[in-house]
């Protein structure tokens, strides 16, 4: 019994539920490195695994360095609770940074400065967000960046001029997207969005400006994944309306969005059976969320 709740103390810590949006991540990135050519199996698995280790590397960080705030605003937290204590925290920030760059190096050494980079930009927000404004785009180039590691870690010759191209459109919109998701969820304590949660209007004409400039490569899958996008985040807009705003529900299903986004752009890429999968790790997270937060 002791060891189950310890496994859930660092489920909750590493926010877990949220990893499969990491997987699908790497599928877009890894699709467009790769060419749009069969992806290599096992290739795949090392590079998620490399990206999971950088996600929960930096959710932990995060928790020790607000391990303070937590105290007064966020007493459910692991570490305020005492399930882990803050110096096994820290070590275990260290070894999933040093396992995900070393994971990362095995699949391609080139793509190793890209995951350098993404490090450093996951400890400066873990830093700095508590007092900056600013660093939403942070956290946003942060998810930009697992796109742009995986294109790295899959290709041999260099990106084409199109692959670069739809690396630079996805990262855009990711940013844009996760900046505005970050905005809100500062307002998860008081429950007072104010007039931020008007901000994801926007979302459906970014969404179709993403279209057009990435042509679908298949028309009926993205289709299918764009309303099955506009429906979920219906159910994410219903829950920042009602009054008072469920603003910690809303931030968990834009954050399951993320897996749909993915499917659209898979969809665009020309690739039904990741589609599929990115489906597949959809259902995981929206499962998971009800067992473990993703905030």
């Amino acid at each position: 019994m002791k060891v189950a709740k310890t496994l859930l103390a660092h489920a909750q810590l590493g926010r877990i539920s949220n990893l499969p949006t990491c997987m699908t991540n790497v599928l877009v990135g890894s699709t467009i490195g790769t060419g749009l050519l069969p992806l290599p199996i096992d290739q795949v698995i090392l590079t998620t695994i490399s990206i999971c280790f950088f996600y929960m590397a930096g959710t932990i960080l995060n928790d020790v360095i607000d391990y303070q705030y937590d105290k007064m605003h966020r007493q459910d937290r692991p570490l305020v609770i005492g399930k882990i204590s803050i110096s096994q925290a820290r070590l275990l920030v260290f070894l999933y940074f040093t396992i995900g760059l070393f994971l990362l190096y095995i699949v391609n050494s080139k793509a190793i400065w890209s995951g350098i980079f993404l490090i450093i930009m996951i400890v400066l927000y873990d830093l700095l967000h508590k007092k900056y404004a600013f660093t939403i785009l942070i956290m946003g180039a942060c998810r930009a960046l697992v796109y742009i590691t995986a294109a790295l870690a899959f290709y041999s010759d260099g990106l084409t001029n199109q692959s670069q191209t739809q690396l630079i459109i996805i990262s855009l919109f990711i940013i844009a997207y996760i900046a505005g998701i970050t905005l809100i969820a500062r307002k998860e304590i008081d429950g007072k969005p104010g007039k931020r949660k008007w901000l994801f209007i926007l979302f459906p004409f970014a969404i179709i400006l993403t279209i057009i400039l990435i042509p679908p490569g298949n028309i009926a899958w993205t289709l299918w994944s764009l309303i099955l996008l506009f429906l979920w985040f219906a159910k994410a807009c219903q829950h920042m309306f009602t009054s008072p705003p469920n603003i910690p529900q809303a931030i968990t299903t834009w954050l399951s969005a993320i897996c749909l986004i993915d499917m659209l752009f898979l969809s665009l890429l020309n690739q039904p059976f990741l589609v599929c999968l990115a489906f597949g790790c959809f259902v995981i997270t929206v499962i998971s969320h009800k067992y473990i937060p993703g905030t």
